[in-house]
C-alpha cells in the first residue's frame, strides 16, 4: 500500500520525503509529501524556471512561481489628448496634450485605458490583471502539453484546444 501512494504522488508530481524508516518488517516506512516547488512556467513558447524573471514587454516584469507567471505591468501617465501606441521598446505612447502621473493611490494606465485601484483587467485570455498602488499586478496561466498530435488554437482560449 505504501508502495503505491510512493507511486501516485510521483505521478501526480508530489516529491515525498523519507522521514523515518524502520527495519522491523511489522512497520513501514513514514513519508511527508510536499509539492515541488520548481515547476518551470510557459510563457509565449518560452520556458522559465522557477524563481526566474524575465520582461516580456518594455514596461513588464514576469517572475515564475511554480507552474504562474506573475508579472507587473508599470503604468503610464494619463493622457489628456490623443495618445499614440507605444512604438518599439517603448513603455507608453505619445501624448499629443496635458499628462497626469499615476498616484500610487490613485490609478493603472495600461494602453491607454485608465484603472482604478482594485479594478481587474484581462490583457488576453491567458492574462488576468488587477491595479494595485499604481500598478497592474498580474497572472499568467501556463499551458501543459496538449493530449492529442494535432492541437488547434482557438480564438479566446488560453491554451491550445484538441478538435
Amino acid at each position: 500500500m505504501t508502495t503505491s501512494l510512493f507511486l501516485a504522488a510521483l505521478a501526480l508530481g508530489v516529491f515525498p520525503s523519507v522521514l523515518s524508516e524502520s527495519s522491523s518488517s511489522s512497520s513501514y516506512s513514514s513519508y511527508s509529501f510536499d509539492v515541488f516547488q520548481m515547476r518551470p512556467c510557459a510563457y509565449n513558447g518560452k520556458f522559465y524556471m522557477h524563481g526566474q524573471t524575465w520582461e516580456p514587454l518594455p514596461c513588464a516584469s514576469c517572475t515564475c512561481r511554480n507552474l504562474i507567471s506573475y508579472c507587473t505591468i508599470d503604468t503610464c501617465p494619463a493622457c489628456d489628448g490623443s495618445l499614440t501606441e507605444p512604438v518599439g521598446d517603448q513603455c507608453c505612447g505619445t501624448c499629443d496634450g496635458e499628462t497626469v502621473e499615476p498616484n500610487e493611490e490613485d490609478f493603472c494606465v495600461w494602453r491607454g485605458v485608465t484603472y482604478q485601484n482594485g479594478d481587474s483587467f484581462t490583457l488576453n485570455p491567458c492574462t488576468d490583471c488587477t491595479c494595485e498602488a499604481g500598478k497592474g499586478k498580474c497572472e499568467v496561466r501556463s499551458c501543459g502539453p496538449a493530449e492529442c498530435d494535432d492541437p488547434v488554437e482557438v480564438e479566446g482560449e488560453c491554451c491550445l484546444v484538441c478538435p
